[in-house]
């Protein structure tokens, strides 16, 4: 996500974090490769070494069903903190659809097989709601479609697989 953000944005200043060591070292390489300049640190989310209204922009992408729901509250909260007035947290993330069952049985089908041992709980937390009470104005999931199956183009509109929807959850401080 942050060397296609630096490909479209390269004055942009850009950090990354993770807990993870080796996920680091690999995003090094990767952006030594692509020829970019991120700063990468390993720190927890929750609790991040920057100062107050720092950040324009923070975003993530499929993170949030990684995370244990208990500590959730204080992730938005710094977030929250490191925002500039008027930025925003956004990302991707996947989240059960009402009616459609094919997503639902895909989704819990995937975190179980990859051992993502928070994504049900992650699927019953109330971000937005959460968000707007620790200060966010805006706070919103805005849901978008894209075709499962776009490979074979044959198949008449009536024949096609269910949509998956990746919607992105979008928070304004």
């Amino acid at each position: 996500m942050m060397l296609s953000w630096k490909e479209t944005h390269p004055d942009s200043e850009t950090h990354g974090v993770d807990l993870s060591e080796p996920c680091l070292k690999l995003a090094n390489k990767r952006a030594e490769e692509a020829g970019v300049t991120l700063h990468l640190s390993q720190q927890e989310i929750s609790k991040l070494d920057y100062p107050d209204n720092h950040f324009d922009m923070v975003m993530f992408c499929f993170m949030l069903h990684e995370l244990p729901p208990n500590p959730t509250k204080g992730l938005l909260a710094e977030v929250y903190r490191v925002l500039k007035p008027g930025g925003i947290f956004a990302g991707i993330e996947f989240v059960p659809q009402k009616d459609n069952p094919f997503q639902n049985a895909m989704i819990l089908t995937a975190a179980y097989a990859n051992n993502e041992v928070y994504a049900p709980a992650f699927f019953e937390y109330p971000y937005t709601d959460v968000a707007k009470e620790i200060g966010f104005s805006k706070a919103e999931l805005i849901p978008f479609e894209e075709l499962q199956n776009t490979q074979t183009g044959s198949l008449e509109k009536d024949d096609t697989p269910p949509f998956a929807v990746w919607p992105i959850y979008m928070f304004e401080k």
